[in-house]
């Protein structure tokens, strides 16, 4: 009951609070454009290098037939003599035919980026897959990172120059709290994963989105997606959009001026000087309770989610 209260509340606050819809979206359309990808340095044998791209084309084939109508899972091809792991992920807001079709690309890259490679991740702008063979992770060379969120790629935008600054890190603070909050509510909410993972929303003049791999529960995809907040506000502190890429979850957000209620965005517009401070005054008092109590109860939040993956 506590823990359906909590997220009442949580949602009572991002609606009563969150700015009005933009027509705008974040993130490209171009799904299968080329992000970043990591090959493992550990290159397949040569006696058994044929059956082992055999196994990784059947592992791609399972993928890409799922991806039709999933935008996450999970599968192993091969057998005793050897095998290979993998996954793929869709950006949660990715028809279903781009979906299939960003897969289908991975497996493409695959063999001109890492052909040979015993471990690999491909991320497209719609999606990314993962494959590792038999054995690859004992001799450490394999791509998945042993910390518990590992960054891997980072991609930050021209810096904000409209005005006051700080005004404009209070707004983006905020929006990255309503983000770790609705990552964690939606969850809990939707049964731990039923959505895949996906959050956006649009607050504060920004619309901030994540995505977390399909099988973390909402503790660790919270926790995710707060340490890839923290390299974005250290490692894009004035940007007005950025991406950030963790081992199992991504983060990215983009500042709309046009978004603000009554127009103008931040540090523009008329007015007199007098009543221009005043309002930066009010919106950094404002922005500053707002984050304050959402980072609360976020902490709420990850507390009672995690009791509740204890019992």
């Amino acid at each position: 009951m506590r823990h359906f209260a909590l997220l009442t509340i949580f949602s009572l606050i991002i609606s009563g609070l969150s700015a009005q819809p933009f027509s705008g979206n974040a993130v490209s359309r171009n799904y299968t454009s080329l992000v970043y990808k990591t090959c493992a340095k550990e290159s397949l044998e040569e006696s058994t290098r044929p059956r082992s791209q055999e196994v990784l084309s059947s592992l791609f084939d399972v993928l890409r037939s799922r991806s039709s109508n999933s935008t996450f899972f999970k599968a192993v091809a091969g057998d005793e003599d050897g095998g290979v792991s993998g996954r793929f992920q869709c950006r949660g807001d990715v028809p279903a035919s781009e979906c299939s079709a960003c897969v289908s690309r991975v497996q493409e890259l695959s063999r001109e980026l890492c052909n040979g490679s015993v471990a690999a991740k491909i991320q497209l702008a719609g999606c990314h897959v993962r494959y590792e063979m038999d054995g690859a992770g004992v001799t450490g060379t394999a791509i998945n990172g042993r910390a518990k969120y590992q960054a891997q790629h980072q991609k930050c935008g021209e810096g904000y120059g409209g005005g006051d600054s700080g005004v404009y890190e209070g707004k983006r603070s905020s929006a990255f709290e309503a983000l770790e909050s609705g990552v964690v509510a939606e969850g809990n909410t939707q049964g731990g994963g039923q959505q895949n993972g996906y959050y956006a929303t649009d607050y504060s003049s920004f619309h901030v989105a994540a995505q977390c791999e399909g099988d973390l529960g909402p503790c660790d995809c919270g926790e995710c997606v707060n340490e890839a907040i923290q390299i974005a506000q250290e490692e894009c502190s004035t940007a007005m959009d950025g991406e950030i890429f963790m081992d199992r979850c991504s983060v990215s957000f983009h500042y709309y001026p046009e978004g603000q209620v009554g127009g103008g965005g931040i540090g523009g517009g008329g007015g007199n000087e007098e009543g221009n401070e005043t309002g930066k005054e009010i919106a950094i008092l404002v922005g500053g309770a707002a984050a304050l109590g959402i980072g609360l109860l976020f902490l709420l939040l990850i507390s009672s989610c995690c009791r509740k993956d204890d019992d």
